[in-house]
C-alpha cells in the first residue's frame, strides 16, 4: 500500500541482507542485529526487525527483557527493554553480564552488584559479585532454546584448518543450499548463516528462508518530503515486499528507496538525488 499518513508512522520494508555487519543467534525469540552503518536492533522469529536508532549496543533477550546501551553525557550506560521495546529501567548501569537466565549489573550510583531476572526485576543485591553468582546458581532455571530437528555436519577443508558446516534432515537430505564457516546451531527453530563477508541468510528447519522486514520510524511532516514519496511512488508494505530497499540519508532527511533489483535501486537513488537538487534550486529562485 502507498503511504497516506505521514505523521511518524511505523513502516515495514525489506533490507538487502548484505546491509548487516552482524546478526546474532536467536535468544528467547529475538536475534540481536547490527547494520553496517552502526544502527542496531532485533529481528523476531516472524522476520520483523525493530531498529533502535538511539542505541549503540544491544544484548540478547532473556525471557522477556534485554539490555541495551546508550551514550549519555559521554558515558556508555545500560538499561533494559521488554518485548514491546519499551524501556523498563533507567539507563544507569555501567556494565551488564549475562548469567544463565539472569543479568548481573552495576549501577553508577552504587557499589553493589545487582541481579536482575528475565522479567526485569531486581531479585538480589550484594557488594560481592561471587555472592551474586551463588544466588544465580541456586535459582537458575534452564529453558530450551536449541532445536534438534536438523543435524549439523562438519566438513574440514583439506590442508587447512577451516571447517564448513552443512545442515541435514534426519534422513540425510541437505536442508540448506549453503555451507557455513561459522559454527552456528539452530536456535528457536532458525539458523543464521553468514554467506559471505556481510551477507546473512536465516533459514527455518525445513530450509525455508526467513525474509527480514525492517520497522522504521520516518518523520515526513513536510509537504516537501510528501511530494518526494508520491513522485517516486515509494511503496511501504506491512507484510512482504519482493525486491530491494535501502534507507539513505541525504541532507537533513532520511529516505527509503525501492527497486525490483539492485540496478533499479541504484537508478532510483540517483533520480531521487537529482530531484532533490532540482527542488532546492526552485526554492532558491522563489526566495
Amino acid at each position: 500500500m502507498i503511504i497516506n499518513d505521514y505523521e511518524n508512522i511505523n513502516m515495514y520494508v525489506v533490507f538487502n541482507s548484505e546491509d548487516y555487519r552482524c546478526i546474532e543467534d536467536f535468544e528467547s525469540g529475538y536475534a540481536a542485529t547490527y547494520h553496517k552503518n552502526g544502527v542496531c536492533g532485533y529481528i523476531d522469529t516472524n522476520g520483523y526487525e525493530h531498529l533502535l536508532y538511539d542505541c549503540i549496543k544491544v544484548g540478547d533477550f532473556c525471557n522477556f527483557v534485554a539490555p541495551i546501551c546508550k551514550l549519555k553525557n559521554g558515558n556508555e550506560l545500560w538499561g533494559f527493554i521488554n518485548t514491546n521495546f519499551e524501556e523498563i529501567t533507567p539507563f544507569k548501569y555501567l556494565y551488564v553480564e549475562r548469567c544463565v537466565n539472569f543479568f548481573i549489573v552495576k549501577s553508577i550510583d552504587s557499589n553493589n552488584y545487582i541481579v536482575i531476572d528475565g522479567y526485569g526485576k531486581t531479585v538480589y543485591e550484594n557488594l560481592d559479585r561471587e555472592d551474586c553468582l551463588k544466588y544465580i546458581d541456586n535459582n537458575k532455571q534452564f529453558f530450551l532454546n536449541k532445536s534438534s530437528q536438523v543435524k549439523k555436519c562438519t566438513h574440514t577443508i583439506p590442508f587447512t584448518n577451516i571447517s564448513k558446516y552443512s545442515y541435514e534432515s534426519i534422513d540425510g537430505e541437505k536442508v540448506i543450499p549453503y555451507e557455513n564457516t561459522e559454527n552456528r546451531d539452530y536456535s528457536c527453530g532458525y539458523v543464521i548463516l553468514r554467506v559471505d563477508s556481510c551477507n546473512y541468510k536465516i533459514f527455518d528447519e525445513k530450509g525455508k528462508q526467513l525474509k527480514i522486514h525492517t520497522c522504521i520510524k520516518i518523520n515526513a511532516e513536510t509537504m516537501y518530503l510528501k511530494n518526494i514519496i508520491e513522485k517516486f511512488d515509494l511503496k511501504i508494505t506491512s507484510k512482504v515486499f519482493d525486491g530491494y530497499s535501502s534507507l539513505i540519508r541525504y541532507g537533513e532527511y532520511e529516505y527509503i528507496i525501492f527497486g525490483k533489483d539492485m540496478n533499479e535501486l541504484m537508478q532510483n537513488k540517483q533520480e531521487l538525488f537529482e530531484y532533490i537538487e532540482e527542488e532546492k534550486v526552485k526554492e532558491k529562485v522563489k526566495k
